[in-house]
């Protein structure tokens, strides 16, 4: 009983995770557009995670050494604050 609670904690810090990326992914396209079109950031639009970004980087690029342990810190960090 104690693993499938774990798994369910797991699976929610993800999908969690998951949703905080897409968010940040569009905060990051919609600063970006503002950008190209000259206008300044929106008044009270929260701030884009620079180390999301980061590791949108790095699951676009080929699985190497240093993209994989990028991802594999920053999700350790992520999941373990979530869950302390």
């Amino acid at each position: 009983m104690i693993r499938v609670q774990r798994s369910a904690m797991k699976r929610e810090a993800l999908v969690h995770f998951d949703e905080r990326r897409q968010a940040n992914r569009t905060l990051s396209r919609e600063a970006e557009e503002r950008g190209r079109l000259g206008l300044p950031p929106a008044k009270g639009a929260p701030q884009v995670d620079q180390s999301l970004l980061a590791f949108e980087r790095f699951m676009q690029s080929p699985n190497d050494v240093s993209a994989l342990k990028y991802r594999h810190d920053y999700l350790t960090k992520v999941l373990s604050k979530r869950h302390k």
